[in-house]
């Protein structure tokens, strides 16, 4: 197995992990540090969508629609979805719009 081939399957089982809802990773070699990082970045879509959801739990409607359009938003369901999607923003930073992990694990 070449180190691509690792690195793919790590990326994999990250991905599946949070998937799953869990977050973090044990890194036991260096050379997995940069990928659990790039991982467990927040996209733009995610903490928008966060910060509106938040904005928004005294509005009467309590449906909004995602800021790229493609999800909906609920209020009261995903209330602490949102939180918990903000102090991971905080903890491993935010991508920019249109930017996605990949961009982080060139080298």
């Amino acid at each position: 197995m070449t180190n691509r081939d690792i690195r793919s399957k790590y990326i994999e089982e990250i991905l599946l992990d949070k998937y799953h809802g869990l977050i973090g990773k044990t890194v036991i070699h260096p050379m997995q540090i940069q990928i659990v990082q790039a991982l467990s970045t927040v996209s733009y879509e995610d903490f928008t969508d966060a910060l509106d959801i938040l904005d928004s739990t005294d509005s009467k409607y309590g449906v909004s629609k995602g800021v790229l359009g493609e999800r909906m938003n609920e209020t009261n369901p995903h209330f602490l979805w949102a939180k918990k999607t903000l102090i991971l923003s905080k903890i491993y930073g935010v991508l920019n719009k249109g930017v996605d992990y990949e961009e982080l694990l060139k080298f």
